[in-house]
């Protein structure tokens, strides 16, 4: 008898157990539904506030009156429904569309910052020069007069020998020298001399000379350099200066390093990066990462610190001839 009992009351209270379980479940469920019913009852509730809102909206942009509400989140809804959407932020907070750049110096690491720039981010240019030639005509001398042409050239230079001719500062190699001409049409040509680089080259002819007041000769020159010709009228005594190119002057400032007098094809090195000087304007200076040395081929265009371009020196400056008065046939120049 005892045994039935014991059986008995095992079986109900596993009945029981079960019975809860499901009570239990089904209690969730209940909770479940009732607190779904009230999110959809809030959700018209807030949907008709929605909708007020953008009625009372509407015509207050119309100028009419409306009536101020007592509900608090008015305003707030009004803002919802005709104010812009939020603007999405991706510049600050975070790195992931912002990467920065890393350094190793000195066994230490550390990253650029806009107070601790790196790279082409702390280049500067300080300066932008011309590099200069000089052009002195004379005439001297009578019966037959004769002519001479001085030039000086600043453009010609040379490299040091060796893997880092690039990097190393050129000797330069200015050209200076006179030709005394006593006909007229006369060649005067320079190639090189220090090299065989195209744009060095330098043709001038000597066209002729016309006397004018106080016994000024105005000569005419044809002159080439490199690929380009031009006619130029200069008046004896007095100097031309043409512009054959720029060089620049770098500050890197983090390490407070000069770059001094760079021209095109010279190469420098900065945080562990190789770069070449592309191009040298008056008012701006273009470096890239040089392939050569592992570089990426990336251009960079830094413009002149202090916005001041340099003046450039035309090459042609026409000017009014001199008044050539007739001369007599012994004062003439003579004919080869």
């Amino acid at each position: 008898m005892d045994k039935l009992k014991n059986f008995l009351a095992g079986r109900a209270v596993q009945s029981l157990v079960g019975n809860v379980e499901k009570i239990i479940l089904g209690l969730v469920l209940v909770g479940l539904v009732v607190m779904a019913v009230i999110q959809l009852l809030r959700l018209r509730s807030d949907l008709d506030e929605i909708k007020n809102a953008k009625i009372s909206a509407e015509k207050q942009s119309e100028g009419k009156s409306v009536s101020v509400t007592t509900n608090t989140n008015h305003a707030v809804l009004i803002r919802k429904v005709t104010g812009a959407p939020p603007i999405l932020n991706l510049t600050n907070g975070h790195l992931v569309f912002n990467p920065v750049l890393w350094k190793k110096e000195s066994n230490a690491i550390f990253r650029m910052t806009e107070d601790r720039p790196l790279g082409v981010a702390a280049l500067k240019v300080e300066s932008i020069s011309s590099i200069e030639m000089e052009i002195s005509p004379e005439a001297f001398g009578s019966n037959p007069v004769r002519y001479r042409i001085a030039i000086k050239d600043s453009l010609p230079e040379l490299k040091l020998p060796g893997p880092l001719r690039d990097f190393l500062k050129p000797t330069p190699k200015p050209l200076s020298m006179a030709r005394n001409l006593v006909a007229q049409r006369t060649p005067v040509l320079y190639q090189g001399g220090v090299g065989t680089m195209p744009e060095w080259y330098i043709g001038l002819i000597f066209i002729g000379a016309v006397q004018g007041l106080e016994n000024k000769y105005q000569f005419e020159i044809e002159l080439q350099l490199a690929t380009e010709t031009n006619t130029l009228k200069i008046i004896s005594g007095e100097k031309r200066i043409l512009n054959r190119g720029y060089e620049a002057t770098m500050l890197y400032e983090r390490t407070n390093s000069r770059f001094a007098n760079y021209r095109v094809g010279r190469k420098f090195l900065i945080d562990g990066e190789v770069f070449s000087v592309a191009e040298v304007t008056a008012t701006k200076l273009t470096i890239i990462s040089d392939i050569l040395s592992g570089g990426n081929g990336k251009l960079y265009e830094l413009q002149l610190k202090n916005n001041k371009p340099v003046q450039p020196v035309v090459a042609v400056k026409p000017e009014a001839a001199l008044p050539a008065p007739v001369l007599p046939a012994a004062q003439a120049p003579k004919a080869p």
